[in-house]
């Protein structure tokens, strides 16, 4: 079932890391006191409704220009409403629309979280790419970032490659079902290459594709998922399962990649945070949850045996790049 709420306003702001001249270096007060934050700059609501063109602000990516700050982007999702672009200042540069995928069976899109690819080869140039979770399509859609940032009339302009697969689905009518992409991160183990983590609404499982280019644009391939549990064994012999709505598992959302490792951070909702390796991370590391609560007791043993259910999803889809 799609969600919506009526005139629902929603606000990003731009936070500014407020730093004493006495703290130390890394951010942290003497005696260990956090460091506090507050708002610098706030832009326009966005309201999901009709009039506001069911636009609800949601996950923010920051487009560092290279080499002048006061160039850089701030890419927002605004669901049905598309991508906001603002600059620095929280002027609003750009209005997206989410406009259908290019596929056959394209449907007006439903962006719900997006990341920076840095380094793509884009009709023979190097360009940056913010990388965007489309739920109504269930797919990863592309843009190419301008080099001039703020400066450019038109920041961000679509790039995606034709009929791109499914990344949950078998097919369109399981679509509508919305168990479909979700929270996102784009990971880059080396400049020019690129692949992202999906998640799936409603549901513990991951998603992980190879971002490819070509002359039709920006794509993905080689599609694995991962299966997260969905409930958990717990000392007294019961067990627990966080999610208790029907035909809804725990599902996971807020991710990130430590670049550096290979290391992936998926917040599961309701459950913790799992720390896990990536398939083609070079170093192999044994994977855990931080919980969110005490019930949540998995074992060693039953997560080494899951991050062995990586199941390969090579569907070919005419025309993919």
């Amino acid at each position: 079932m799609r969600r919506r709420l009526a005139a629902l306003s929603a606000t990003l702001l731009l936070l500014t890391v407020l730093t004493p001249a006495s703290a130390v270096a890394g951010g942290h007060r003497p005696g260990g006191g956090p460091v506090t934050v507050t708002t610098s700059v706030e832009t326009p609501p966005l309201y999901d409704d009709e009039a506001g063109g069911d636009a609800s602000g949601d996950d923010p990516a920051i487009w560092v220009h290279p080499r002048d700050s006061r160039r850089s982007l701030v890419v927002v999702t605004a669901k049905e409403g598309g991508l906001r672009v603002y600059g620095v200042d929280a002027t609003e540069l750009q209005s997206v629309p989410a406009t259908p995928a290019p596929r056959a069976d394209g449907v007006p899109g439903r962006y719900n979280n997006v990341d920076i690819a840095h380094g793509l080869r884009v009709d023979g140039r190097t360009r940056d790419v913010a990388v965007v979770s489309d739920r109504y399509n269930d797919q990863v859609r592309f843009f190419a970032i301008d080099p001039a940032g703020s400066a450019a009339a038109t920041p961000l302009t679509e790039v995606t490659a034709p009929e791109q697969e499914f990344l949950f689905s078998p097919d369109r009518e399981t679509v509508a079902e919305d168990h479909t992409a979700y929270g996102l991160a784009v990971y880059q183990p080396r400049r020019g290459e690129a692949s992202v983590v999906v998640t799936q609404e409603g549901d513990t499982t991951v998603a992980t594709a190879r971002i490819t280019t070509g002359p039709d644009g920006v794509g993905y391939t080689d599609v694995e998922h991962l299966a997260l549990p969905g409930e958990f064994r717990l000392p007294d012999g019961t067990t627990w399962v966080p999610c208790a709505e029907p035909g809804v598992g725990p599902q996971l959302e807020g991710v990130a990649v430590d670049r550096r490792t290979g290391t992936l951070y998926a917040t599961q909702e309701d459950v913790g945070l799992w720390r896990l390796p990536l398939p083609w991370a070079r170093a192999r590391r044994g994977w855990s949850t931080g919980c969110a609560t005490s019930a949540c007791t998995t074992s060693t043993t039953r997560r080494r045996r899951s991050a062995h259910r990586w199941t390969r999803a090579r569907r070919r889809t005419a025309g993919r790049t």
